[in-house]
């Protein structure tokens, strides 16, 4: 308890952001008690209702309860993420070709490349989802790291996705 209380007064916004996934994580876990109405369920009678004792954040158009939507919603928030890419020289790893067809066009990807010398450190490819590779040699310097690069947003782009921050 110490160890959190020293780490709260030195990263104090990486503490409220620790609380804010802690709060999100019991929300989604226990939705169905906390929330006193289901997701979608329409109150009679409740259309634009303003917040208060029987609607905490008021209701909506469609007379929903909004503090049940984000209690359920955090269940999405959660389980929504992007499946992490490392493109790695392990033995291990999937050969490119057989990642991008088996991945579903709507999965998010976040792709992890590494640096000029070592490639991705230890830590970061075996923290990825999946690890891929494109067949290379060892000794990776710039140029290969760059033919990486563009060939695996190449290759992932064939499922619909340009490669481009959509916001």
């Amino acid at each position: 308890m110490a160890t959190l209380a020293r780490l709260a007064r030195r990263k104090p916004l990486g503490a409220v952001g620790g609380v804010i996934v802690v709060a999100m994580l019991v929300m989604a876990a226990f939705a169905e008690r906390i929330a006193p109405y289901g997701y979608d369920d329409s109150i009679r009678g409740a259309r634009m209702k303003p917040p208060g004792a029987a609607h905490w954040l008021g209701t909506d158009n469609l007379s929903r309860d909004m503090w049940s939507r984000i209690v359920y919603g955090a269940r999405v928030s959660i389980t929504v993420g992007f499946l992490t890419v490392a493109l790695a020289l392990a033995p291990d790893a999937t050969e490119l070709d057989e990642l991008a067809a088996s991945i579903p066009p709507q999965a998010k990807l976040a792709v992890l490349l590494g640096t000029e010398g070592t490639g991705l450190s230890k830590h970061w490819s075996d923290g990825a989802a999946v690890r891929t590779r494109i067949p290379m040699s060892a000794g990776i310097d710039s140029l290969n790291v760059a033919a990486a690069a563009a060939i695996a947003c190449y290759a992932l782009s064939a499922r619909g996705v340009t490669g481009q921050s959509s916001g």
